[in-house]
């Protein structure tokens, strides 16, 4: 899948408004989209995420395959997006990982998202 592809499936299926359930409780809703700018509120908090650098993320992991991606992995390759020590936002893990499985890509969102068992997914060959 291309970038291109990749935002289109995500503004798609997830358009403004869809509120998605995060794997570790609570809910996260997509409030808008601005070019390849997507507005997500997690909590009582906006966040901005870049579906390019969403992708990007993806697209650097599915060329690794089979390969299980957990925050940590996320944090580390791309942390100016994932790692809040970076500026990031440690949301965009959790966004990311269910992004995929809403459009197909992975089934499951695995862990509890806590120290020990982090949130991850695993890509698998096709």
């Amino acid at each position: 899948m291309n970038e291109q592809t990749f935002a289109e499936k995500v503004q798609n299926k997830l358009p403004a408004g869809t509120v998605l359930d995060n794997p570790g409780g609570g809910q996260m809703a997509i409030l808008s989209y601005n070019g390849t700018k997507m507005v997500y509120q997690r909590g009582n908090s906006p966040i901005t995420a870049d579906l390019h650098d969403l992708w990007n993320a993806y697209y650097y992991f599915d060329q690794r395959k089979p390969c299980d991606v957990d925050s940590a992995a996320l944090r580390q390759r791309y942390p100016l997006v994932f790692d809040p020590h970076q500026n990031g936002h440690a949301a965009n893990c959790t966004m990311l990982f269910v992004l995929l499985r809403e459009i197909g890509v992975v089934s499951a969102v695995k862990g509890t998202g806590k120290a020990g068992d982090p949130f991850h997914i695993s890509l698998e060959q096709h």
